[in-house]
């Protein structure tokens, strides 16, 4: 047995004995994933100076948006360069990718830069409007030798290629080698497959992980194949930086309620896990700002288990333009969403339908799961969490913290405000107040 199926044994040996100790989803998992992440994440910090600093955690308040947000968005994809600087099989491969992006970027400008003995075939691709020749690696693949000098004799090349600026760069291949000359373009936006970063210069804008071996277990497999690892960068591009096609969501409501802007907004008090709730108390306070600076009628919904709270935030608020929504059946509460102002809620399936309708949404999150991955998306959303070196931790309920929820806890009611105020300064909204019995769902009082 060689040295990596003695450490691949091992490591199954304590990947069992951990499952066993902590079983998933037990709490006992819940509480060791608590004390080994913070230790784990990745930071500049020494073990000791990280173990101290632990003792108390003091959140870094973070927003996270869509680049199409307010005031974030990108610039218009008006011409695009495609690097596809590999062999004749290569090209191939990558048709399709090719063929996806001319359709997600009908009116841009696509530039295509290829290899000299790849120009005749790429001339003959109805989906490109230029080409441009540029031989980084040699005709023959045996014949390549990618020593230091070389490297930078081509990429000192690119850098001189008559391209002009665009708007977007895209290096349309697997390997890293290509990569740094990404840098070597005059674009705004950058995108490709992961590679090791070059000192000095930031990562690329958009980013796929490798994907030529997954590991399975003790093997590794390449589960993509290499036609459609390229489609799958060139359907992130079209999603991260072409227009924004309406949400499948917006079938859910009547045409009519998408086009009325009524003066209320809904606070969804919810969510799956108890210590995904911001305080009640601070959706009180945000509740009678929206009421008193911006003359918002309240709804404050909630699904059976949250009628407590509810009820509990109605009684925070001022008896007139306050409504309670609890329980309601979910095509209700999307036909509600659908006809409001705003909507403010936790990490939770409200705060996707919102964002999906087109709400504008402000969601508050947590660090039991990661940020990045899980909040919600859209032209109009903007997420706020309180970023801390022991995220994500798996917790479901405030006690099973050490550090009393302070990446939730952190965010007060003036970050949730100014994100409000950012979205709602986009719509013009009625004089007057349109909440009435026919604009909600029967409240719950």
């Amino acid at each position: 047995m060689d040295r990596s199926r003695e450490i691949s044994s091992v490591t199954r040996y304590l990947w069992a004995a951990r499952r066993w100790l902590a079983p998933q989803g037990s709490k006992r998992e819940r509480w060791a994933r608590s004390v080994y992440m913070p230790l784990l994440a990745p930071g500049q910090h020494s073990w000791r100076r990280r173990l101290k600093s632990l003792r108390k955690v003091v959140p870094e308040i973070v927003y996270l948006q869509d680049l199409a947000v307010q005031d974030f968005k990108p610039t218009p994809i008006r011409r695009i360069v495609v690097l596809k600087l590999d062999h004749i099989g290569d090209l191939i491969l990558g048709m399709r990718a090719l063929r996806t992006l001319r359709d997600g970027f009908p009116a841009a400008h696509i530039t295509l830069v290829v290899a000299s003995w790849n120009e005749a075939l790429a001339r003959n691709l109805p989906w490109l409007d230029r080409i441009v020749c540029f031989d980084f690696f040699t005709p023959l693949n045996r014949d390549w030798s990618a020593t230091s000098a070389v490297l930078k004799t081509l990429y000192d090349g690119i850098e001189k290629l008559p391209l002009g600026p665009c708007d977007l760069a895209i290096d349309l291949r697997h390997d890293a080698d290509t990569r740094p000359c990404l840098y070597r373009l005059d674009a705004d936006y950058r995108a490709g497959f992961y590679a090791p970063r070059e000192a000095g210069l930031p990562y690329l804008d958009l980013i796929l992980p490798i994907s030529e071996g997954i590991g399975v277990g003790d093997r590794r497999s390449s589960s993509l194949h290499a036609d459609l690892r390229l489609q799958m960068l060139a359907s992130a591009v079209v999603a991260a930086f072409a227009p924004p096609l309406p949400h499948p969501a917006l079938a859910l409501v009547a045409p009519q309620t998408r086009v009325t802007t009524r003066r209320f907004a809904v606070l969804a008090i919810g969510a799956g896990d108890p210590i995904r709730c911001w305080p009640i108390e601070r959706y009180a306070e945000l509740g009678r700002a929206l009421i008193a600076q911006h003359r918002l009628d309240i709804v404050a919904l909630g699904g059976p288990a949250d009628q407590a709270n509810v009820m509990q935030l109605a009684e925070l608020l001022p008896r007139e333009g306050v409504r309670t929504v609890v329980g309601a059946p979910l095509p209700e509460v999307s036909q509600l969403i659908a006809g409001s102002a705003l909507c403010v809620c936790n990490g939770s399936g409200m705060s996707h339908l919102a964002a999906a309708l087109g709400v504008p949404t402000v969601c508050i999150l947590g660090g039991t799961t990661r940020m990045e991955v899980w909040r919600a998306t859209g032209p109009n959303v903007i997420s706020i969490g309180g970023r801390t070196p022991c995220q994500p931790c798996g917790l479901r309920e405030a006690k099973e913290c050490p550090w009393n929820v302070a990446c939730l806890t952190a965010i007060q009611t003036v970050h949730v405000l100014g994100a409000c105020e950012r979205l709602l300064a986009s719509l013009d909204l009625p004089a007057k107040s349109l909440m009435d019995a026919s604009a909600t769902p029967a409240a719950a009082d």
